[in-house]
């Protein structure tokens, strides 16, 4: 089910004040109408890729806040590792290279089709 389905049909019942975008498969313009007047939409890192169309009249005419996060901060960690080791949460993986390879996987992690980490296997 598209991502603005149940968005938009929870507006009827008030729509949510914050969203993140973080996956192609939800893109920016659909998660800023899922906000009701005065949100905050945060775009954390690049994973659609560093260029998304928008429609800039819809973050005026609703006054939404859009802000860019890279990457969280040290005090996020703890929770986000309970996260992981409970698999709530699992990361998007694009590649995994054998340490032979770093170059290799070196040259994936700058590369502009990259989605999600690269990882270096040990052993």
């Amino acid at each position: 089910m598209p991502f603005k389905d149940p968005a938009i049909a929870w507006r009827q019942g008030g729509a949510p004040t914050s969203s993140t975008t973080r996956r192609a498969a939800r893109p920016v313009q659909e998660s800023i109408r899922s906000l009701r007047p005065g949100g905050r939409l945060i775009g954390m890192g690049s994973h659609p890729g560093p260029r998304a169309e928008i429609d800039l009249y819809s973050l005026y005419r609703h006054e939404i806040d859009f802000r860019g996060a890279h990457t969280g901060n040290l005090r996020e960690v703890p929770e986000v590792l309970a996260l992981l080791a409970a698999g709530t949460v699992r990361p998007v993986v694009d590649s995994v290279f054998p340490l032979a390879e770093a170059a290799a996987a070196q040259e994936r992690l700058v590369s502009p089709d990259r989605f999600g980490k690269v990882v270096l296997s040990i052993g």
